[in-house]
């Protein structure tokens, strides 16, 4: 599928809030109470694999930070498909818990090289009675080619936050959730690389 909106995410103008080895995270505000949070990162693998990562909604838990479960509902294709992820986490030394679910729509792209999974929040979803429903949740992964087996992935999400105050609590547990959300992403991918080589 070819489409002009997998386009690269410039953050030349975001403020970038830290490096960490070889992931650099920005953030940025934007209109009224939608925040922006971005990250780029090199991996050494190729991109089958982390296409085959990003698009395994059923094993999210295992590497993204903050979900405790997620659910493939529906896949109408290899380039569109449906799940509801839940967010059950403790913040702020134990003393708040975050309980949150929500109903993801993404969908794959392509643009030359660039390969882009899109996944916005589908409100008319039915809710989880034990959690409140995310008011706003996008998030765009890049994967882009670097050689055959060096990869370069990027990240950019939105996320809805209705008072300033507020933020000022999210932002550090969001950072550092990609932080470790990356940490894993690329200690899964290490262990498949692995095992690729082991089994030829």
């Amino acid at each position: 599928m070819i489409t002009s909106n997998a386009q690269i995410p410039d953050f030349s103008h975001w403020t970038k809030e830290g490096q960490y080895d070889q992931l650099k995270i920005y953030t940025k505000d934007s209109t009224g109470s939608l925040k922006k949070f971005g990250a780029e990162f090199i991996v050494n693998s190729d991109v089958k694999a982390v296409l085959s990562l990003l698009r395994n909604v059923n094993n999210y838990n295992e590497w993204i930070e903050g979900i405790h479960e997620c659910r493939l509902v529906e896949r109408m294709s290899d380039l569109s498909y449906s799940y509801h992820f839940f967010i059950n986490k403790k913040i702020l030394f134990g003393l708040y818990t975050i309980k949150k679910d929500g109903f993801v729509n993404s969908v794959v792209t392509t643009r030359s090289n660039i390969m882009m999974i899109a996944s916005n929040i589908d409100r008319s979803a039915p809710i989880e009675s034990e959690y409140d429903r995310i008011d706003h949740y996008q998030v765009k992964w890049y994967v882009i080619p670097i050689t055959k087996n060096r990869v370069k992935i990027m990240y950019e999400g939105v996320v809805d936050v209705q008072i300033n105050f507020a933020y000022s609590l999210i932002k550090p547990t969001i950072i550092d959730n990609l932080k470790g959300s990356f940490s894993n992403m690329e200690a899964i991918l290490k262990n498949s690389q692995k095992l690729s080589v082991n089994s030829h």
